[in-house]
C-alpha cells in the first residue's frame, strides 16, 4: 500500500473554494515550512486558503506531510494503513489545530475516520470526534463536527468562518487522503 503526495495535494485543490499554493505551474504543492530549518519530510507542509461562501471570508490553513503506518500480520504481509494529518488553521492569535486519522483495509478502502479539534486559547472547546464507521465516512465526519459547532460563537466573523469551516475542510481531507491511497 502506498500513498501519493502529489495526488493529495492536487485533489485538495481540485475542490470547490481551495487554492493550494505552489500546487500550479509545476510544483507538487509540498513546501519547507518557513518556521523551520529542518530539511526533513515531516517539516513539508502545504497551505492553501479556502474561500468560504458563507462568510465572505478567505482563510488561510496549513496541512502538514502525512505520517502513514502499514498495519502487518504476523507472517509480514499489509493488512492495511493508517494515515494521519495535523491541519492549521493559521489565526492571527494562534493556530488551532485538527488531528485526523484514517484507516485503510488491505484493499485501500477506508474504514475509520476519527478527529480531534484543538482551539488556540479555548480548551474548553476542543472536541474529540469518536472513531467513525459508515457508508460515507467524510460526510459522516462532516455532519458530526457541522453538529457540534452549529450553535458555538467563537467570536469574530474570521474566528466563526475559519473554525466553522473545521467540517468542511476535514470532509475535504478525508476524501483527498482516500484519492491518495493506493494498493
Amino acid at each position: 500500500m502506498t500513498f501519493d503526495y502529489l495526488k493529495f495535494a492536487q485533489s485538495l485543490d481540485s475542490y470547490t473554494g481551495m487554492d493550494v499554493k505552489d500546487e500550479h505551474n509545476g510544483q507538487n504543492g509540498w513546501v519547507k515550512w518557513s518556521d523551520s530549518d529542518s530539511n526533513s519530510e515531516y517539516n513539508q507542509v502545504i497551505e492553501y486558503t479556502y474561500d468560504d461562501k458563507d462568510s465572505g471570508e478567505t482563510l488561510g490553513f496549513r496541512t502538514w506531510y502525512m505520517e502513514t503506518s502499514l498495519m502487518k500480520s504476523d507472517n509480514g504481509k499489509p493488512t492495511g494503513m493508517f494515515v494521519s494529518v495535523k491541519i492549521d488553521y493559521e489565526r492571527n492569535t494562534g493556530d488551532d489545530h485538527i488531528i485526523l486519522i484514517t484507516g485503510f483495509d488491505i484493499n485501500g478502502y477506508i474504514q475509520v475516520a476519527q478527529a480531534s479539534i484543538q482551539f488556540h486559547g479555548d480548551s474548553d472547546d476542543n472536541l474529540v470526534i469518536a472513531p467513525i464507521r459508515s457508508d460515507d465516512i467524510a460526510l459522516s465526519m462532516y455532519n458530526t463536527i457541522h453538529d457540534l459547532q452549529k450553535n458555538v460563537d467563537y467570536g469574530g466573523p474570521t474566528d466563526n468562518a475559519g473554525r466553522k469551516s473545521f467540517a468542511y475542510i476535514t470532509q475535504l481531507h478525508i476524501y483527498a487522503i482516500t484519492s491518495a491511497v493506493s494498493v
